[in-house]
């Protein structure tokens, strides 16, 4: 379906690239890494750009997860192929991802199916495959996340907590907005398990935040947003200083520094 989806693709995968605009840029991305990791240079750092000065690219939206996968595919079949070959098979993947996360919840395949082609097949994507928009194409490390948070709180296990960590991993060097969206939606998440489920957020709170349990429910919440706000203040601080300091840039990779950008 990924072929007819973007067809004519298939048939000029080495010497068409689909989009504008925004395309050349992980075009000429790939390449860099290629050609950075091969000559020993820091494929995070160009003075291709804005020279001599320089550009950091770890702010930025390059996809080092898609450019380092592309290096043996470009090696093979050249850098167009690599290009659109990564396109399409993060097109497949996400389907498929979409797939097995609905098919967990709901248990119909047929359904499950139906979701996986929404999410990968739908105007958004054409939108961004125009616009050249690889980054924020359906990346199945979303899907694949969301699957593994609910497999490990029906059953906690190593095996499934490490492969949220990984999927997440994967997430933040294939886009960092994802990245940050999924955060926030995890911590939700588990907020609302911990709260309605079990309690404990409510004990924590009480236990580390100065809460008189019989003042109002205002108040509670009050002192709440209180500590939101000064832990939201300590985090643009860090922001600030990791966007002024070069080299503390990369900590975006390792840090959720943009969750709340």
């Amino acid at each position: 379906m990924a072929i007819i989806f973007t067809y004519p693709l298939v048939l000029h995968l080495a010497d068409m690239i689909p989009g504008c605009c925004d395309v050349w840029f992980f075009v000429w991305d790939f390449w860099w890494f290629k050609y950075a990791l091969s000559h020993s240079l820091n494929p995070l750092f160009t003075t291709h750009m804005f020279y001599p000065l320089g550009a950091n690219l770890a702010a930025i939206t390059a996809t080092p997860l898609n450019a380092i996968i592309s290096i043996p595919l470009q090696s093979a079949f050249g850098l167009p192929a690599a290009f659109n070959l990564i396109l399409l098979f993060e097109i497949i993947l996400g389907a498929y991802a979409a797939f097995l996360l609905i098919r967990h919840i709901s248990k119909d395949d047929w359904a499950s199916m139906l979701g996986g082609v929404v999410y990968a097949f739908n105007p958004y994507v054409v939108g961004k495959i125009m616009a050249g928009h690889l980054n924020l194409l359906p990346t199945p490390f979303i899907p694949l996340s969301i699957l593994f948070l609910l497999k490990l709180f029906e059953r906690p296990n190593p095996r499934d907590a490490g492969l949220l960590g990984l999927s997440m991993a994967f997430l933040a060097y294939t886009e960092l907005q994802y990245f940050a969206l999924t955060s926030i939606f995890f911590l939700l998440f588990m907020a609302y398990k911990l709260w309605v489920e079990t309690g404990e957020l409510q004990k924590f709170l009480w236990r580390t935040l100065p809460i008189d349990k019989s003042a109002p429910l205002w108040v509670q919440a009050l002192v709440c947003l209180c500590a939101a706000y000064f832990f939201l203040g300590c985090v643009f601080i860090v922001y600030y200083i990791v966007y002024t300091v070069p080299w503390l840039s990369y900590l975006i990779y390792i840090v959720p520094i943009l969750l709340f950008s």
